[in-house]
């Protein structure tokens, strides 16, 4: 018998470029984060997607029920840059929800995302219920790598 070894890495370890490899296939394959958060995310999403602003937003994905998530990924430790370009694209979309995918969350990040989601709570016609999700790279031995999320 042999007993088989679990990797933890960075994104970086298993995707070289986050809009060029780590992207793409989050999008192609976005029924991993929606098991995540609880939320039935179609299968496929649409990355790249322009804004009037002459920016991309990094994925726009549909819920079961139609509804509109925006996802906004970043290696590292989340930055105010993506988190508030985050909320800005999803505020422009009318989106139901914006999900930020990151290796790590600031504390002061998780506040705001606890009173917007406590707003939508109160007003669900027009709230945007904030997920942020810490992301790592795992693997078994030489296996391929996969994203574990929390």
């Amino acid at each position: 018998m042999t007993m088989a070894r679990l990797v933890f890495g960075k994104l970086t370890d298993a995707w070289k470029g986050e809009a060029s490899d780590f992207t793409p296939l989050l999008a192609e394959q976005l029924d991993y984060l929606g098991s995540a958060i609880g939320v039935d995310l179609a299968g496929v999403g649409t990355s790249e997607v322009p804004t009037a602003g002459g920016r991309r937003i990094d994925i726009v994905a549909q819920g079961a029920d139609g509804s509109e998530f925006v996802v906004e990924n970043q290696y590292g430790r989340a930055d105010h840059d993506h988190l508030t370009r985050g909320l800005a694209y999803a505020v422009a979309r009318h989106a139901r929800g914006l999900v930020v995918v990151a290796e790590e969350h600031r504390d002061e990040f998780r506040a705001v995302a606890q009173y917007l989601n406590d707003l939508a709570e109160q007003d669900r016609d027009r709230g945007i219920f904030i997920w942020l999700v810490e992301a790592q790279a795992v693997r078994i031995d030489d296996s391929a790598w996969a994203p574990l999320f929390t």
